[in-house]
């Protein structure tokens, strides 16, 4: 699965859609990253370029968005979340980049087992949490499905 914001093809016919693209993109990095430039650039590449389907978001596309301190070896989320500063905190830099994909909506993992979960194209922001689900222990949802 791409990103929710993956490009359309480059043609005057997807000019419109594009442009409409656009501004979605810039409103949700105004929402997660209003005042910082890096951050704001980083956002943006990982929103147009790049394909999530089977990888995650590495830790140099991730970096500017947490605060590190030499005092404080934790990751620190710097992102904006419903207009309040997200302030996450992580351990281990695995755990954080998941957290970004998460305020992104990434979820670069399909379930590889159940026809149901392919036919509603179910994916996981984790592989820890799709490799749950396939081993069956996960509760299924409202409707008797995985």
């Amino acid at each position: 699965m791409g990103s929710p914001f993956s490009p359309a093809p480059s043609d005057s016919a997807y000019d419109e859609p594009m442009q409409a693209q656009n501004e979605q993109i810039e409103m949700f990095i105004n929402l997660l990253a209003p005042s910082n430039p890096t951050q704001r650039e980083d956002l943006s590449m990982i929103l147009t370029q790049h394909d999530y389907k089977g990888r995650k978001l590495t830790w140099k596309q991730v970096k500017s968005f947490f605060a590190i301190s030499k005092e404080d070896p934790r990751f620190t989320c710097t992102l904006q979340h419903n207009g309040n500063w997200c302030n996450a905190t992580f351990d281990r830099r695995d755990r954080s980049q998941h957290h970004i994909q998460t305020h992104l909506g990434i979820q670069p993992w399909e379930c590889r087992v159940h026809d149901k979960c392919r036919e509603r194209k179910r994916v996981f922001s984790s592989k820890a949490g799709r490799d749950t689900h396939e081993k069956g222990e996960e509760k299924p949802l409202a409707d008797g499905a995985y």
